[in-house]
């Protein structure tokens, strides 16, 4: 970006690599960005990023440890950092831990990119039309806030678990999806990618429901400025009561009745 500082770019970067908020960045540039032991930086990234505990086997002396405890004695066996190093990372673990998979991050404008990017990536792959690939969910709408998580939408010609669908699992499997079975709605297959950045992809029967509701959803956003904050305002105060951490079904379920007066009014004739 233009007039960027050093510490600006890293930290946008290090933002936008993780998925982790601002404040969180921030703290892990100045913490492990400009500290020694590079490689055991950049594999405390790894573990924030992916929020796991690292596998450390069955000993009964493991099992009183905290998350925390538990990544920076994974890093110690593989001589990644030192004990003079733990109060600094856990620090930098704790607060990164602590960002819910719900957090709220501003509006980021590279979105649109990496939706554009994965959208070609995705069309290349399976070799069908562009039409059939669509960035849907708040990150598609400019200027709302959202979670760093892009979703896109792939239509298919037939419900996503019929053959038409499942011989498409594999090549997506390749450019990094994985499939576990789960239905964002009945009918529709979540598929998620990880790496590099966090990508949802919700494949659906191409004209049918789901794919009208959530493109009228997203259209009537994207000419509604005021609707589009109203929207934002309604998540952010569902997490301030729900917790950063809600229950999924809770936290969609009580957006329901929104999202439907909003498709409503963009299916309404003009």
């Amino acid at each position: 970006m233009p007039n960027e500082t050093f510490e600006e770019a890293a930290v946008r970067e290090m933002r936008e690599e993780t998925g982790l908020d601002t404040k969180v960045s921030r703290y892990l540039f100045e913490d492990v960005y400009l500290s020694d032991g590079s490689i055991g930086k950049c594999f405390l990234m790894e573990l924030v990023t992916d929020r796991q505990e690292p596998a450390l086997g069955s000993d009964p002396e493991e099992e009183h440890l905290n998350s925390s405890e538990r990544m920076l004695k994974e890093m110690r066996w593989f001589d990644l950092v030192d004990m003079k190093d733990d109060v600094q990372i856990s620090k930098v673990i704790l607060a990164s831990m602590s960002v819910s998979s719900y957090r709220l991050v501003d509006s980021d404008p590279t979105w649109p990119r990496l939706a554009h990017e994965e959208k070609a990536s995705i069309v290349g792959m399976l070799g069908i039309e562009t039409y059939r690939v669509e960035h849907i969910g708040s990150t598609a709408v400019p200027g709302l806030g959202a979670k760093p998580i892009i979703d896109l939408m792939l239509g298919i010609a037939g419900a996503p678990k019929s053959d038409a669908g499942q011989r498409l699992l594999e090549p997506l499997k390749t450019i990094g999806y994985e499939h576990k079975g789960i239905e964002t709605v009945p009918g529709t297959l979540y598929i998620r990618k990880a790496e590099p950045r966090r990508f949802n992809l919700h494949m659906t029967e191409y004209g049918k429901e789901f794919w009208v509701k959530y493109l009228l959803f997203r259209d009537y956003l994207r000419s509604h400025d005021d609707v589009a904050h109203q929207y934002e305002n309604l998540k952010r105060d569902l997490l301030a009561r729900l917790g950063p951490d809600p229950d999924q079904a809770a936290y969609n379920d009580s957006k329901t009745a929104f999202i439907t007066s909003v498709v409503e009014k963009a299916s309404a004739p003009r």
